[in-house]
């Protein structure tokens, strides 16, 4: 992980990281091959980890209660517990509601900055691309 990008890029890089091995495991699995396929799920352990970890020692975590409840629906969601139906289609919905966090959080900091919504997305964009190229 590169600490010294926005918290916002790596969480999205992440969650792509995620969304790519996911395919893969899919696709070894049902070509038959347990062993890729868990190799991948491995390496999406640790993302998962990363990405956990990464939410959980937030800066946008003051009270220790703003991001909490995105762990805990990601958690639930990607590793329910034996009693729940596993999702095999992996909906991913947690992850939009990461996206849609630290959308409001950029939002209202450079808000307060006095930077317009539309300059935001253009940072945004540009910061996603050039934290791609230097992983």
């Amino acid at each position: 992980m590169i600490l010294n990008k926005s918290e916002a890029v790596q969480v999205e890089w992440l969650i792509k990281q995620i969304q790519e091995v996911d395919q893969m495991i899919d696709m070894h699995r049902s070509g038959g091959s347990d062993f890729m396929a868990n190799q991948y799920a491995s390496r999406r352990l640790q993302y998962f980890k990363e990405l956990i970890i990464l939410l959980t020692n937030s800066k946008f975590n003051a009270s220790g209660q703003e991001t909490f409840p995105l762990v805990q629906r990601l958690i639930r969601e990607n590793y329910p517990s034996k009693k729940s139906r596993i999702n095999k289609h992996r909906d991913h919905n947690s992850f939009d509601y990461i996206r849609s966090f630290y959308d409001k959080v950029s939002v209202k900091m450079l808000s307060s900055k006095g930077v317009d919504k539309k300059s935001l997305a253009s940072i945004k964009k540009d910061s996603a691309a050039k934290f791609a190229k230097a992983k």
